[in-house]
């Protein structure tokens, strides 16, 4: 094997008979790049109890901002139902309408804890409660969820400046008591490099 080498940093690279670059390299998300640098976080609800079957709006978020936002995972924490029979719907939102979008503000973790002041989340970030309503012409996305218990969704959602999205849970039939907390981990494009 030919060796190249790098008269800067001194690394070399190796090509084989057939002419193939041999090189050592290392692949890191988009995701984790983005919590490294300061630009991923948690939009958390905290626990909000439940007490009909009926579908509440849980969370919501916009991008107020510039960059991309990238809505990655979607982390569901569903407590157990009392009187409730069957599963947990969840009803996905794009541009909602409604009373989430005036709910509570959401204290947003960044998850690089160094950058908690230097990078802050500049867009909107609501919970709601029971019988807070959402619905939009836009399109839905809806899933079923045995409960109780933890489930992530890798959505890969991307929300450029001006789109949000938001969260309704119906709980099971006959619900009248169920804790949950929904979690939006997302993080910021970097302009200049795209992830």
């Amino acid at each position: 094997m030919t060796l190249i080498n790098d008269g800067h940093s001194g690394e070399s690279a190796g090509v084989d008979k057939k002419n193939r670059l041999s090189i050592a390299g290392q692949a890191d998300s988009a995701d984790k790049i983005a919590s490294i640098e300061g630009r991923a976080f948690n939009v958390n609800t905290g626990v909000i109890n439940l007490t009909s079957a009926n579908g509440s709006a849980i969370i919501y978020v916009s991008n107020t901002t510039d960059h991309d936002l990238v809505l990655s995972h979607i982390h569901f924490h569903l407590g157990a139902s009392t009187n409730g029979v069957g599963e947990t719907k969840y009803v996905g939102y794009i541009n909602p309408t409604g009373t989430i979008t005036s709910g509570t503000d959401i204290s947003v973790v960044n998850l690089n804890l160094g950058s908690q002041v230097s990078k802050p989340f500049d867009s909107t970030a609501k919970k709601g409660a029971e019988a807070t309503t959402a619905s939009s012409v836009f399109g839905t996305v809806e899933g079923l969820l045995p409960q109780p218990g933890y489930y992530e969704i890798k959505s890969n959602l991307t929300l450029p400046k001006g789109v949000g999205a938001s969260t309704t849970i119906y709980p099971p039939t006959g619900n009248t008591s169920m804790n949950i907390v929904i979690e939006y981990i997302c993080y910021y494009v970097d302009t200049n490099t795209g992830n």
